[in-house]
């Protein structure tokens, strides 16, 4: 019988231990491309992290700037599309207040007195859209009733300092408050809304479970978001009567672009 010389010779065990030296090296090689990633990675969101922080305590943008956030009752297509029905009703209510003031504390003031009359037009909003729907049927059984001021604090960071009246639209309540809530980081046109917690008027429709609708009514955005996602001329002028220059430039990307496009991958990361 012949035998294969290889099998009776040293140079088996010699391959066998250059392959296991080889896959040790190169394991080796791995675990520490592994380790450099993530200490890369690590610092990469402690930077975002810190830089989001600095943010939130250095710009004045929070204190200036009132916000708009519509929740639809669910995702459900004819409740998103209620959604902005709600959402139109209730700018042109505020538009004129809107075009006039001079800061978010008197558009605050303003929404303050019309509140009833706000959650008024969002339910009969809904009212209408539901009698056209049904032939007029059951126009007069919905939203008949509205109750009296709400001013339940909805708790920190989410409360607010007055609340707005609720009303029922058939199996939906219509429910309009002032809060303070955190909002995502996103940009409009050139201008970069930072991640944080901002003053809002906040209209939920029945268990508000559905996607939302936002913009900011101050600076004024709200009015001209739709055809074009940017600052009208007043909210402009608003942002350079009420903010500094150099927070101005960060903002609209005239300087330290970077760290906003980082913050904004940053953030996705999170949503």
């Amino acid at each position: 019988m012949n035998y294969h010389p290889c099998l009776f010779s040293p140079h088996p065990v010699y391959l066998y231990d250059m392959s296991a030296k080889y896959y040790q090296k190169d394991h080796k090689n791995k675990s520490v491309c592994i380790v450099r990633v993530t200490a890369v990675l690590l610092l990469l969101l402690s930077a975002g992290l810190l830089y989001q922080m600095y943010v939130e305590t250095h710009f004045q943008i929070y204190d200036v700037a009132l916000r708009f956030h519509v929740r639809a009752a669910s995702d459900e297509p004819e409740d998103q599309r209620r959604k902005l029905l709600v959402r139109d009703g209730v700018l042109e209510v505020l538009k004129d207040a809107a075009d006039t003031v001079e800061s978010a504390g008197e558009l605050r003031e303003a929404i303050e007195e019309r509140l009833s009359e706000i959650t008024d037009t969002a339910a009969r909003v809904l009212r209408e859209d539901s009698g056209k729907k049904s032939g007029g049927s059951d126009s007069e059984n919905v939203g008949s009733g509205y109750g009296g001021s709400d001013n339940e604090s909805t708790g920190p960071g989410n409360g607010g300092s007055g609340g707005g009246d609720g009303a029922d639209h058939g199996a939906e309540r219509v429910r309009v408050s002032i809060v303070r809530e955190r909002f995502p980081l996103r940009r409009y046109g050139n201008v970069w809304f930072p991640a944080g917690v901002y003053q809002a008027l906040r209209v939920d429709i029945g268990g508000a479970a559905g996607h939302n609708w936002w913009c900011a009514i101050y600076p004024e955005l709200c009015y001209n978001a739709e055809d074009s996602p940017a600052l009208s001329g007043k909210g402009e002028q608003d942002m350079e009567r009420d903010l500094p220059e150099e927070e101005r430039e960060v903002l609209t990307g005239k300087k330290k672009k970077l760290r906003f496009r980082f913050l904004e991958w940053f953030s996705g990361i999170w949503e």
